[in-house]
């Protein structure tokens, strides 16, 4: 018999391509490494053989989206699937009071209040009221009332406008009597503004109108204040001012005269009765 020796070169025939990423989560905007992925040929045997990186071709590194990023590794022809998650980074808050100014020791409503996380990219979610807390509600201070939004160790300040509402108006004389006929000085009315909280403003003569200035009658005389619509009650109290006398004879020697003493008004305030001569008899008040 004759028999011989030959050699058969066996080889490894690739049947398809596998891909896997095993690194971490990617900001959205941000690229991968390349080197996180694992991509392996797998031949007719079921054996496998990672590929350098330098070996096989991406699709693309850049995260585009949170979630999942699809990605395609390509060797020889063959082609295999990969995910990368995509996140977004909370950078900062934002926080804008979108409601009306607030009277001085009321709350405003914190649904006025817009609060939004910013992301690494730029883009942002609008908060619920329930995910932030805030640092007051109730406004003190008329003007800017500062307050603060926290959100996950993140702050952002917001201001609401307190203000004072008119309430009533109060009116008070202080000046002395007034003569009858006279004119009394409106500087010596105090006309006070009292706010909803119980707060006052005084009020500067031009700010505000009177109903009168001369006084008419003896006793109390009453005028109006008025402000913005509102009003308020002042008296004034007018007297009588005694001015001269004047006399008159009017009767015979001997006979009864009279010296009545008047005001300036003319009323009688006190009559003397002189008996006798018109020069010396005896005098008695009447």
């Amino acid at each position: 018999d004759i028999s011989d020796t030959y050699t058969v070169k066996g080889i490894l025939v690739e049947t398809s391509l596998e891909a896997a990423y095993e690194g971490d989560d990617i900001p959205v905007g941000q690229d991968y490494d390349k080197s996180d992925v694992v991509v392996k040929v797998v031949y007719h045997d079921g054996s496998k053989k990672r590929l350098a990186d330098s070996e096989w071709n991406e699709s693309d590194l850049t995260v585009a989206s949170a979630g999942e990023n699809i990605f395609t590794a390509a060797y020889h022809g063959m082609s295999a699937d990969y995910d990368v998650t995509g996140i977004l980074v909370n950078d900062h808050l934002t926080a804008e009071y979108t409601g009306e100014s607030i009277p001085v020791g009321q709350n405003y409503d914190k649904s006025d209040v817009t609060v939004k996380l910013i992301y690494h990219n730029g883009s942002s979610k609008t908060l619920t009221n329930e995910e932030w807390s805030e640092s007051g509600l109730t406004v003190t201070n008329v003007g800017a009332n500062d307050f603060t939004a926290t959100y996950e160790g993140m702050t952002a300040d917001y201001t609401v406008t307190g203000i004072l509402i008119n309430d009533h108006l109060t009116a008070v004389y202080t000046g002395s009597d007034i003569p009858v006929g006279n004119n009394y000085d409106k500087s010596d009315v105090v006309v006070n503004l009292v706010y909803h909280n119980g707060s006052t403003k005084l009020l500067p003569n031009d700010e505000w109108s009177e109903s009168g200035l001369n006084v008419s009658a003896v006793g109390a005389n009453g005028f109006i204040a008025t402000y913005a619509g509102m009003t308020a009650d002042y008296s004034v109290n007018g007297i009588l001012v005694n001015d001269h006398l004047t006399a008159e004879y009017t009767g015979e020697d001997s006979k009864l005269r009279q010296r009545k003493f008047f005001n300036k008004t003319g009323a009688l305030q006190r009559a003397y009765a002189v008996v006798g001569s018109a020069c010396n008899g005896p005098r008695h008040t009447a």
